[in-house]
């Protein structure tokens, strides 16, 4: 859930990196990360908060060569930057 989103950060973040950035709390980043589902007990209101903080991260840092489609610091693609993506996203699926 989170692993393309610390990805598509230039350079990519790590987990803790991430919590320390965004000033979240660990649990809650950790539950989302791995098994890929809200934590249950989390408040809405503290849920959203904490979803803000991270968007805020990851669009400060978001590599505008990969992400082009809602950053606003982007151009348009063009197919050697089609590519790139590509080839960035298959290199960050290997394990």
């Amino acid at each position: 859930m989170l692993l393309p989103l610390r990805m598509s950060t230039c350079p990519p973040l790590v987990v803790d990196r991430l919590i320390g950035l965004a000033g979240r709390s660990e649990n809650p980043l950790r539950t989302m990360e791995k098994d890929s589902r809200l934590p249950p007990r989390m408040a809405l209101a503290e849920l959203d908060s904490d979803r803000k903080k991270t968007g805020e991260v990851v669009e400060k840092l978001a590599d505008p060569d990969f992400l082009y489609g809602w950053s606003a610091r982007a151009t348009r693609p063009n197919r050697n930057g089609t590519a790139r993506r590509r080839l960035l996203l298959i290199a960050y699926a290997q394990p």
